[in-house]
């Protein structure tokens, strides 16, 4: 099966009849989640694809398939290595980023970044143990035919889809999770057969938050698929779910009681211990050294939510998408799920006249919390995560401070994009299994490295871009235990100095590939 026939199964499950070619649909696939970034290579002109546009426009980019793990560039004297600076401009024509990255057994893949075990990819990234996957981005834990959708673990089925998991057959939906033969609904959990529902649990056959009797629900369910089926085969497109108009007055909305109760000591002393692991001694003060740790970071903002209260939100997921004037927080949802559509006998309306209708009930979430979750403050996303603190999304993560997006982490700390299975970092970015590292990016299977880019399974290691294997490197260059202790042992005293007087580094492992 290709992907195209992928796609047409898909549309045939979801809306009953093929509306046309994927090609057709790729701007709408891509609109409203992370799309590919696109640069040409500086040695052959080729395409590069990648996940984030994060790097100098000035920088130079490669493909993966054109490193040469094989070449040993020489290593530099002791003596050309003065500070961080030094080293920077020593090994800066060594500094190449690179797009087009393909790991582990993926095959049958193309115009893709960050692609792990994963079988039928195209134009997307961060895709991981996945197949059938197009125009998409962090795709994650054996989903399977996905298109046009954003962060999700465990999905099968879906189009228009961010922010999911275990999310089956559904079309344009936010925030669901355990959820099957969903339509234009946000944030449901353990539902099936719904269309335009927000803030539900465990529902069957509903429109509306308004559950009806199966049979009825299945006739008006043909009618709405039939009009968004002509209506995607005409236009290409279709509506966002967020799209409705604003709200005029203050809904009456009731709030649960908020779990004011926050201790930020854990985190403080995972950062201690993760400042000692990394630079031999530990570092005092989460918010001391908040501006450092924030840099590259999605912020997170306070807003006054619909109802009057007040909610937590970053810009990194689903909440940028949400009208202002319907947004609501995490305690302010179930009463929010209280509310319902008028559907009398009879009526059979049509997506217009539906939509109108759910605009009563259409309230959107900017927070998300649920499962095992505890001692997490001003963090908008919980999903099974214990001791977070300024964290956008913290998803099977504990003792975590300002990230941006963790899954599987511990003790993880400015790090930006997507961080997995990873543990004592600091200001790390789209990395998996890398352990007691700074300023890590694109990185799989890494130990006590230093500003290291697209590397695999280094330790001990600084300084290194596109490569595989090392210990001990400096500039992809191994230099054995003694003489490569000595260097990092001035680096180390150039960034705690640097910390000490500017409270910052300086430079990032984005930012040093920048060409003058």
């Amino acid at each position: 099966m290709d992907m195209n026939t992928a796609w047409k199964s898909t549309c045939r499950i979801i809306l009953g009849q093929e509306i046309g070619e994927l090609s057709e649909f790729r701007a709408y696939l891509l609109s409203g989640h992370y799309p590919i970034s696109e640069r040409k290579s500086a040695l052959s002109g080729k395409r590069v694809v990648m996940g984030a546009d994060r790097y100098p426009k000035s920088a130079r980019m490669i493909s993966q398939d054109e490193i040469d793990y094989a070449k040993k560039p020489p290593a530099l004297s002791i003596n050309e290595i003065k500070d961080i600076d030094s080293m920077v401009e020593a090994f800066r024509e060594r500094f190449s980023y690179c797009g087009n990255k393909v790991f582990g057994e993926s095959k049958f893949v193309s115009g893709v970044d960050n692609c792990t075990d994963s079988f039928f990819v195209e134009e997307s990234h961060d895709i991981v143990k996945s197949k059938y996957v197009a125009y998409s981005s962090f795709i994650r834990e054996g989903s399977e035919n996905v298109f046009g959708s954003g962060v999700l673990i465990r999905g099968t089925h879906l189009i228009k889809i961010l922010g999911s998991a275990d999310l089956a057959r559904s079309f344009d939906c936010n925030i669901c999770t355990n959820s099957s033969d969903m339509l234009f609904s946000v944030y449901s959990h353990g539902c099936s057969h719904c269309m335009f529902c927000f803030n539900q649990r465990n529902k069957r056959y509903a429109i509306g938050n308004l559950e009806l009797g199966r049979e009825r629900y299945l006739a008006i369910r043909e009618k709405i698929v039939a009009e968004v089926a002509e209506k995607l085969k005409r236009d290409k497109g279709f509506p966002s779910v967020f799209d409705f108009p604003p709200l005029e007055g203050k809904p009456q909305i009731s709030a649960s009681k908020p779990n004011d109760g926050f201790d930020i000591a854990p985190m403080e002393k995972a950062f201690e211990a993760t400042t000692a692991l990394i630079f031999g001694k530990p570092l005092k003060g989460l918010g001391k050294h908040s501006k450092f740790l924030e840099k590259n970071v999605e912020s997170i903002k306070e807003t006054a939510t619909s109802p009057g209260g007040k909610a937590y939100y970053s810009d990194y997921f689903w909440s940028r998408h949400v009208p202002s004037t319907r947004m609501i927080g995490d305690c302010e949802t179930e009463g929010a799920g209280k509310l319902k559509i008028s559907l009398p006998e009879g009526e059979m309306p049509g997506f217009d006249e539906l939509k109108a209708k759910a605009a009563s009930v259409a309230f959107f979430p900017v927070e998300f919390s649920l499962g095992n979750r505890q001692n997490c403050g001003v963090t908008p996303v919980v999903y099974e995560s214990v001791d977070s603190y300024r964290v956008s999304d913290a998803t099977y993560a504990k003792k975590c401070a300002y990230d941006t997006h963790i899954q599987n982490c511990d003790s993880v700390f400015g790090s930006g994009i997507l961080m997995v299975d990873s543990s004592f970092c600091l200001k790390c970015n789209d990395c998996v299994k890398v352990t007691a590292s700074l300023e890590m990016d694109s990185c799989k299977g890494c130990h006590r490295c230093l500003f290291c880019h697209n590397c695999e399974n280094l330790s001990d290691s600084m300084f290194c871009f596109n490569a595989k294997n090392l210990k001990y490197a400096v500039g992809n260059a191994e230099v054995g235990r003694e003489e490569y202790m000595r260097i990092r042992e001035k680096v180390v005293a150039d960034i705690l100095s640097r910390l000490e007087k500017d409270g910052d580094i300086g430079i990032d492992i984005c930012s040093i590939g920048a060409r003058k």
